[in-house]
């Protein structure tokens, strides 16, 4: 994946996050929220799937490790995509980061619902 294709994820993820942060208090606020991706390059491609949410209106992981993060990762943008990156899971600050090839990486709090994009300067 490029550094462009990387930032262009963040910036969809952002998005997603908001999404997801409006679809969780239309709904009443509820500890896990169900996620109805619908693609339109194929109307027969729905995609349901769950992801926990923290009182404050951002999703987490179900698991506080590697893997939490990558099926977290996959519920976001799409099953799959954590194979494209590598994932680290820091317990004492429960950041989720998620690096490319490239050095860029993002890194999601798993305990504020922050993201942050780094990218490799040269």
């Amino acid at each position: 994946m490029s550094q462009q294709s990387f930032n262009d994820e963040h910036n969809r993820l952002l998005n997603i996050l908001g999404v997801i942060r409006s679809q969780w208090q239309l709904q009443g606020r509820p500890q896990k929220l169900k996620l109805d991706w619908h693609s339109e390059l194929n109307s027969n491609n729905n995609v349901i799937g769950y992801v926990a949410m923290a009182d404050g209106g951002w999703p987490i992981p179900d698991q506080q490790n590697v893997k939490g993060c990558s099926q977290l990762i996959d519920e976001l943008l799409g099953t799959g995509y954590s194979e494209t990156l590598s994932i680290d899971y820091n317990f004492n600050t429960g950041v989720c980061r998620y690096m490319g090839t490239h050095g860029s990486s993002i890194s999601y709090q798993t305990t504020s619902g922050r993201v942050i994009f780094v990218t490799e300067s040269h």
